[in-house]
């Protein structure tokens, strides 16, 4: 990731751990030394040499994408190495300003609920992991967003639009005005505080 500079935030997903959170130490053209928040140490410790990843960065050209994998597992730094890959291309410009997000909200689907955990989110739509429950393109789901992250519970319907090996993407299909402002407010206040 050329784009790729010391300080920028990573958020790390992997099969194995939930999203982990990291802050470039150093780089190379083939590796990134990534320091672990200290809330993402347990996530962490679940990786392995050569686990499969996927890769946020927040980079000064906006949030980057790139597949990479483990290179050196935890160290009593709190920190992994992993390969430094090409940037996946952006398949198309976005309406909305997204954000990463490690924020848990409820997907209900077919009477049961799941837990999820956010990877990132914007007015337009939210890319998530659920461990418990795999969805197929085109599901229609309710999306339940907690008070605690947006001042107000907020639910919508939501429609599967994408799913991978790392996360699912849904768009929201009725979310109304307030919620949207309540979303918009939320992700410029992370944008404001990185």
């Amino acid at each position: 990731m050329d784009e790729l500079r010391k300080n920028h935030i990573l958020q790390i997903h992997s099969i194995n751990a939930q999203a982990i959170e990291g802050i470039v130490i150093d780089y190379i053209d083939d590796r990134i030394l990534v320091l672990i928040c200290e809330e993402s140490l347990s996530e962490a410790k679940k990786l392995e040499e050569l686990d499969n990843l996927f890769v946020k960065a927040h980079t000064h050209c906006g949030i980057m994408s790139m597949k990479s994998t483990v290179i050196s597992t935890i160290d009593t730094n709190n920190c992994i190495v992993i390969e430094n890959s090409p940037v996946i291309p952006f398949e198309q410009k976005r309406e909305f300003v997204r954000v990463l997000s490690s924020i848990n909200f409820i997907i209900e689907k077919d009477n049961e609920s799941y837990n999820c955990s956010c990877v990132n989110i914007s007015a337009g739509g939210i890319a998530f992991v659920c461990r418990d429950r795999e969805f197929n393109i085109g599901d229609i789901v309710t999306i339940n967003l907690l008070e605690r992250d947006f001042q107000k519970d907020i639910t919508t319907k939501a429609q599967i639009i994408k799913t991978n090996e790392f996360d699912t993407v849904a768009k929201y299909l009725d979310l109304d005005k307030n919620s949207e402002d309540r979303i918009v407010g939320y992700v410029f206040d992370l944008i404001a505080k990185k």
